[in-house]
């Protein structure tokens, strides 16, 4: 999929915190696949994966503040980006999400499954693939920070 098809399904959800900037493919009642960029890009990275994913998933990339069509925000730590994941959730009546992360993405994506267990169906991603058993488990403490807003990659 090129990069203008891509974008011309980019939407706008209005939320109290600011807006939010998504793009959607594929069948809106099929499990839901949530992709998450890294600085420097946007959700249209995530292109030519949700090409082959909407056929049998509902495909939801964001894109994170000053990224794709997503105004900046006052607040963009990877707390508050991951804040935003659950936002987008909210407003798009999104329950259980396959979460997919990378770079700094995967950070967003990690503090997001600490703080919403519930809503990940499964988790992925590259950014410290390990960190998803103990993120979830809450075995090691990580979910604790996590949920805190504590976790990066480097930890």
């Amino acid at each position: 999929m090129d990069v203008g098809t891509f974008t011309a399904h980019r939407r706008t959800l209005a939320c109290p915190a600011g807006d939010i900037a998504y793009t959607e493919f594929g069948d809106g009642a099929a499990p839901v696949a949530l992709f998450v960029h890294g600085l420097g890009t946007n959700g249209a990275r995530w292109r030519h994966v949700i090409e082959h994913l909407s056929d049998t998933s509902r495909c939801v990339a964001i894109d994170l503040p000053a990224h794709g069509g997503a105004p900046a925000r006052a607040d963009v730590s990877v707390a508050a980006m991951a804040g935003m994941i659950a936002e987008l959730c909210d407003g798009l009546g999104l329950g259980q999400v396959d979460l997919v992360g990378n770079d700094t993405g995967g950070a967003v994506a990690q503090i997001f499954a600490a703080r919403h267990p519930r809503r990940i169906r499964r988790p992925s991603g590259r950014c410290a693939p390990w960190t998803r058993r103990r993120c979830l488990s809450g075995g090691t403490g990580t979910r604790r920070s996590a949920s805190r807003g504590r976790m990066s990659c480097a930890t």
